[in-house]
């Protein structure tokens, strides 16, 4: 496959509206400011919808008739071009290689083929090279004034400052309750399942609708719960043993699901102490998370918030020592 062609492989869904991107509230503003940036910066934890939302914002800017809440019209050519996955103007970084980052700079060279602007998506811009980065520095900073470039990653720290300075950084927020469940039943998921995955998923839309196709989620849930339950009682050399075993039967999503649970429970029933303690554990998970996908060693991430869970639990519940 040519090097041109790589650039533009199909990696997003399907463009879909702006306003029905939980979380993307200022995306909407961007859409319809009429004076958008040269390059944004989706930011936001895994599950947060990233990728959708960068397929929408990238319609909605390209969309000859943009309707109300900046939504593209879904009916020119250029909507119904993205809807069916063969816009000429919109090119989706393949890789984060070298090579991949040449091939997105040579299209981006060219003129759009349609007139109006020509979109590059760069998903996952985090997880670029550093020979990658470098290559795409000059297209980012000196576009055309057709050019729009939408790069997507966990959060801006862990992309490059020379990326981060030329784009503007756009959080996508976790969605309340009261948004996420109706989203989730009118994608299909039952009226009864829908509070606990908003709930499990953190605010998340891309992780609740996951864990609704997930026939395994609630076996690691109940493996992280007990995981915590017990960080407290073990001695050192177990903790690092059981943050091994951890980490093959749960995943950190889990763990901040019942730290964040073990908070608001702990709070709404005045136990200051448990409160702290749960707070200081999610503070943990939470750098934990930060560090993998950083792409810090997953093992080691373990054994360090196991035995931070430890210190925590003996130092606010006043458990014995050993």
């Amino acid at each position: 496959m040519a090097a041109d062609q790589r650039a533009t492989a199909p990696a997003l869904p399907a463009a879909g509206r702006l306003s029905d991107v939980l979380g993307a509230q200022r995306l909407r503003k961007v859409a319809g400011s009429g004076r958008p940036a040269h390059a944004y910066l989706l930011v936001g934890p895994r599950g947060s919808g990233r990728r959708t939302a960068a397929s929408a914002l990238a319609g909605a800017l390209l969309c000859a008739h943009p309707g109300e809440n900046a939504d593209a019209c879904g009916t020119c050519p250029s909507c119904r071009a993205l809807a069916a996955g063969s816009h000429a103007d919109v090119h989706v970084l393949a890789g984060h290689r070298l090579d991949d980052a040449r091939a997105l700079t040579r299209a981006a060279a060219l003129r759009p083929v349609h007139g109006g602007r020509a979109a590059f998506i760069l998903p996952n811009a985090d997880e670029l090279t550093p020979e990658a980065v470098a290559a795409l520095l000059k297209p980012i900073e000196e576009p055309s004034p057709e050019t729009l470039f939408i790069l997507t990653a966990v959060s801006p720290d862990h992309v490059p400052e020379t990326i981060v300075s030329r784009c503007q950084v756009v959080p996508l927020l976790p969605a309340p309750s009261a948004e996420l469940v109706p989203w989730l039943t009118q994608r299909g998921v039952p009226p009864e399942a829908a509070p606990v995955l908003a709930d499990a998923a953190g605010g998340r839309p891309g992780r609740a609708l996951a864990l609704a196709s997930d026939p395994a989620w609630q076996q690691r849930h109940t493996a992280a719960r007990d995981w915590i339950a017990g960080a407290g009682r073990w001695r050192v050399g177990e903790a690092l043993t059981r943050a091994a075993a951890a980490a093959e039967a749960t995943d950190l999503d889990e763990v901040l699901a019942v730290l964040r649970h073990m908070a608001r429970d702990a709070a709404a029933a005045g136990d200051q102490p448990g409160l702290l303690a749960a707070c200081d554990g999610f503070a943990a998970a939470a750098t934990a998370a930060s560090a993998v996908d950083g792409h810090v060693t997953a093992r080691l991430t373990w054994e360090v918030l196991a035995l931070r869970l430890r210190r925590s639990s003996r130092v606010r519940y006043n458990l014995p020592k050993r």
